[in-house]
């Protein structure tokens, strides 16, 4: 069980290369990740989802409410097409402004492989983010 107070933005891969079927597992792994964490706005995690592919949308905003995480991470479909980690990255930092200062900050990237384009991996280097694969 995850009790750190972190704000935590997750980017969940949803390009075409990871398939509709990598995507849904992807998407269980996150859930059962979020299951394990302790999810509460003053002194645990809270956490904020981002899928991406050729767009970014989000899947929810920072929040502690462990139910409503999960519906919305369930019922976010797959996008397919391009890669757009550059755009992920750029998107969970605006997320994270609206963070608790007290807070460590984290953005965990969800990928199958690496940006699409090179501008992106400029774009990640250029905010001050390191990618690295696992």
């Amino acid at each position: 069980t995850c009790r750190s107070k972190v704000d935590l933005v997750v980017m969940l891969d949803s390009s075409g290369s990871l398939s509709s079927s990598g995507y849904a597992a992807a998407k269980q792994g996150l859930l059962n990740m979020v299951k394990g964490m302790e999810l509460n706005a003053t002194s645990g995690a809270l956490v904020g989802v981002l899928r991406y592919s050729w767009s970014v949308q989000t899947i929810s905003q920072l929040t502690d409410d462990k139910k409503a995480l999960a519906a919305a991470i369930t019922k976010a479909p797959y996008m397919g097409w391009t890669s757009n980690i550059g755009g992920a990255l750029r998107s969970a930092e605006n997320m994270l402004q609206f963070g608790r200062r007290e807070a460590n900050s984290v953005c965990m990237l969800w990928a199958d492989g690496p940006p699409t384009t090179p501008s992106n991996k400029h774009d990640a280097s250029q905010a001050g983010h390191s990618l690295r694969s696992v």
